[in-house]
């Protein structure tokens, strides 16, 4: 073939670089290919690129939405069987799952930031706390973030716009009420940790706090119709005076402020749903923390020689269940009525 020929004929096409390829010496003649370059045929294909970031931000996160889930609620469960494993289950489950395309994540730093805004922004992220204990951690047990509970995941729930908190009253007593306290109040210090930085502060704007019962006055636990496979027992009455005593567990959310839409349901005094509500909105002012007066109470010890030994001890006259802050002063202050059978200093 004439040199002026062939190079006519190369101009058709469009050469590209790629990656080496073993072919025959009889391919290799007769699609033109080298080892370093390989000829390709775009006539029918555009000459450029698509240029996907050149198109407006709302074409760009529509094309998000159908490769992102979106507009759901999700939540991370923790398989019995697996301690490594996470299932994802979300609100339409029963239509089939959801499936993501993980790739888009990848493309380019660009695109991985506006579709992690589609997934942590337009979706609602469930935690379920109980007041189980665990190991080795119980007060600060990183299994509350599920898959987000790694130090290297830690940071990506300062993202999340939307929450929703399943705390789940699994058991009575002291401990109850600490574990619910401490769990509550280690996710608020994540998202607090860097409150004073514009750039890595927390994002959340909708909260949702459910607390339910799942245990009676005796302490035996019963099941609701939202936790499938198990069985209904009837809800028995749990008295006024139990609720309000293991409902201040959630007092740690009180630190944190400036949430726009927040909504406190379930099991919890209307008086004490409003005023947590009002104080998260960082409205109404704040909230001062009881100082409860102290005694003198004898403590008896034992040594090893198993002898006795009395001493006077100053101790304080808190409860387990009384209120570690003075909300009494904050309904008061912003027109809540509240029950005057209730204990305050």
């Amino acid at each position: 073939m004439p040199k002026a020929k062939r190079h006519a004929k190369i101009e058709k096409f469009v050469t590209i670089r790629s990656r080496r390829i073993k072919t025959t010496n009889k391919d290799m003649k007769a699609r033109d290919v080298t080892n370093e370059n390989h000829i390709v045929d775009l006539r029918n294909s555009p000459e450029e690129p698509f240029r996907f970031l050149d198109l407006p931000s709302e074409l760009r996160l529509t094309v998000y939405r159908y490769l992102v889930p979106h507009q759901m609620g999700i939540a991370l469960l923790r398989p019995e069987e697996s301690p490594l494993l996470y299932d994802v289950r979300t609100n339409r489950v029963e239509q089939g799952g959801v499936r993501i395309q993980c790739s888009i994540f990848l493309v380019s730093k660009i695109v991985c930031n506006e579709a992690r805004g589609v997934l942590y922004g337009e979706n609602t992220f469930n935690f379920t706390i109980d007041a189980q204990a665990r190991q080795p951690k119980s007060l600060r047990s990183p299994e509350i973030f599920g898959p987000f509970g790694t130090p290297e995941r830690l940071p990506l729930l300062r993202e999340l716009r939307s929450v929703h908190f399943n705390v789940k009253l699994t058991e009575l007593g002291h401990w109850a009420v600490e574990r619910h306290r401490g769990r509550l109040g280690y996710f608020i210090s994540v998202l607090k940790e860097h409150s004073d930085d514009t750039n890595q502060k927390s994002l959340l704007q909708r909260m949702v706090v459910k607390f339910t019962v799942c245990v009676d006055e005796y302490g035996e636990r019963y099941y609701h119709r939202d936790e499938p496979g198990t069985s209904i027992w009837p809800r028995p009455l749990f008295n006024a005076r139990s609720s309000h005593e293991m409902t201040f567990g959630l007092e740690s959310l009180a630190s944190f402020h400036g949430v726009k839409d927040v909504k406190i349901e379930g099991d919890v005094p209307d008086w004490f749903a409003s005023c947590l509500e009002l104080s998260i909105q960082d409205k109404g002012g704040d909230v001062l923390e009881l100082e409860y007066p102290e005694v003198m109470t004898k403590k008896v010890a034992r040594s090893s020689e198993r002898t006795k030994r009395t001493k006077w001890v100053m101790k304080s006259t808190k409860r387990w269940y009384d209120p570690k802050y003075n909300w009494k002063a904050f309904a008061d202050r912003n027109g809540i009525e509240m029950p005057n059978d209730l204990r305050w200093v």
